[in-house]
C-alpha cells in the first residue's frame, strides 16, 4: 500500500488552490475490472445481498463503446491524443479493479450499493473505506463515472471502497419511485450500518479495519454512523455539516432541504436538527477523526468546523484537521492532495489501533 510518508503528523494542514487541475480527467473516467461475485455469508442473507452488475456499465460497458463515446465527443472526438489516452484509461481500470453494483435490504427496503476492490495489491487482508456521498435523493446519487473518478483514487492504494446509495435514491436517469424514503440523516443511516454485516462476504475486506469518508451530507452520514456503531475504526468528514441549527438560522436553500426530507421537522425543528448535528454529541463519537474543509466554503462556513474543531481538542480527542485555503465547498481542484492525505492518515490510524 503507498503511504505518503512526507505529510507528517499535524493538527492542521494548509494546502492552496494552485493544486494540480489534471484530476479533471478523472472525472471522464477511472475504473476497475470486475471478477466473481462476492460469496455469501449468514449476515449477507440478513441483509438479501443480491443482484450483482458491473459498474462499467452504460459509455463505459466495454472498450469499444467508450472509445466510440470519445470520438463523438464535441471536443474530444477531433484530439487523437485524447483517444489514445481514452484506451490507456480503459484498459488500466479494467486491468486494475474490479467494480460492482448490489442491492441490499434494510428495514425491509431495497437499498443500492456499490463495491470497488484493487486486483492488484499484496496483502491478504484489505482495509476497508465505506464512503457516504453527498446530496439527497436522486440528486445525490452516485453515478459509475463519479467512482471512476472519486473513489478509484483511493482504491489504487489498496482499499476496498464500498458504499450506499441510501434508501429513496435511484438515479439521475432512473428516479426512484419513492424519494422520500431518505430522510436526511434518520433511518436512512441503517443503510450505512449495514454494510458492516455485508463485509464477510467480500472475501478481502478486513472487517477490524473499516473507515468512514463522507462528503458534505455524507460527512454528516459518516458522523452519525460512527456514533451508533463502534465498529467503524475512523471517520473522515469532508466539507460536512456540523451544526444544523445554525446552518436554519442562516436560512437559504439548506430549510427547504430540512422540511421537504427531515420527518417531523415542522413539528420539532429544534430536536430533529440537533440530532442531526456532531456539534451537539461530539462526547459521544469514539473514533479517530479527519476533518477536511475549504475555508471559502459558503454552504458550509469554516466557523461551523472551527467551532466542532475546538470543542473536540478541548477534549483531546483524536484529531487531525486538513484545512484547504481558499477551497470551496466541492474541493475537486484538491482532489489528489485529499486522496494522499487520507492514505497517509488511515494507514497511521490503523497501524496505531492494531498496536493498542
Amino acid at each position: 500500500m503507498v503511504r505518503n510518508t512526507f505529510l507528517k503528523d499535524r493538527k492542521s494542514l494548509k494546502i492552496g488552490l494552485n493544486a494540480s487541475l489534471g484530476l479533471i480527467l478523472l472525472l471522464c473516467g477511472f475504473v476497475f475490472p470486475v471478477s466473481s461475485h462476492p460469496q455469501s455469508s449468514a449476515t449477507a442473507q440478513a441483509h438479501d445481498l443480491r443482484n450483482f452488475r458491473s459498474c462499467f456499465d452504460g459509455n463505459f460497458a466495454s472498450q469499444k463503446i467508450y472509445l466510440s463515446f470519445i470520438a463523438n465527443h464535441p471536443k474530444l472526438g477531433s484530439q487523437p491524443e485524447a483517444i489514445k489516452q481514452a484506451e490507456q484509461r480503459y484498459q488500466y481500470w479494467r486491468s486494475h479493479f474490479e467494480c460492482q453494483w448490489f442491492d441490499y435490504t434494510v428495514d425491509g427496503i431495497t437499498v443500492t450499493g456499490f463495491a470497488v476492490t484493487p486486483l492488484k495489491f499484496s496483502e491478504q487482508k484489505l482495509p476497508v473505506v465505506v464512503f457516504n456521498h453527498g446530496g439527497n435523493a436522486d440528486i445525490g446519487a452516485i453515478k459509475s463515472q463519479y467512482i471512476y473518478g472519486k473513489l478509484f483514487p483511493l482504491a489504487a492504494r489498496g482499499y476496498i471502497v464500498i458504499g450506499s446509495q441510501y434508501r429513496g435514491n435511484g438515479n439521475r436517469e432512473q428516479p426512484h419511485s419513492n424519494p422520500l424514503l431518505d430522510e436526511f440523516g434518520g433511518r436512512d443511516v441503517n443503510d450505512v450500518n449495514a454494510l458492516l454485516d455485508l463485509l464477510p462476504s467480500f472475501e478481502h475486506a478486513d472487517p477490524t479495519r473499516v473507515a468512514l469518508w463522507g462528503i458534505s451530507r455524507g460527512g454528516m452520514m459518516a458522523y452519525l454512523a460512527a456514533r451508533q456503531e463502534p465498529r467503524f475504526s475512523a471517520v473522515i468528514a469532508q466539507s460536512a455539516p456540523t451544526d444544523l441549527l445554525a446552518a436554519r438560522e442562516r436560512g437559504g436553500f439548506i430549510t427547504d432541504v430540512f422540511a421537504r426530507w427531515i420527518p417531523q421537522y415542522q413539528q420539532n425543528p429544534e430536536q430533529v436538527l440537533a440530532e442531526r448535528s456532531v456539534i451537539q454529541w461530539s462526547d459521544e463519537l469514539t473514533q479517530p477523526l479527519l476533518i477536511i474543509h475549504g475555508t471559502a466554503d459558503k454552504r458550509i462556513p469554516i466557523a461551523d468546523v472551527d467551532r466542532l474543531v475546538a470543542q473536540l481538542r478541548q477534549r483531546q480527542h483524536p484529531l487531525v484537521e486538513m484545512r484547504i485555503e481558499g477551497g470551496d465547498h466541492g474541493l475537486s481542484r484538491s482532489d489528489r492532495q485529499i486522496v494522499e492525505q487520507i492514505d497517509y492518515w488511515l494507514g497511521q490510524t490503523f497501524s496505531a489501533q492494531q498496536r493498542e
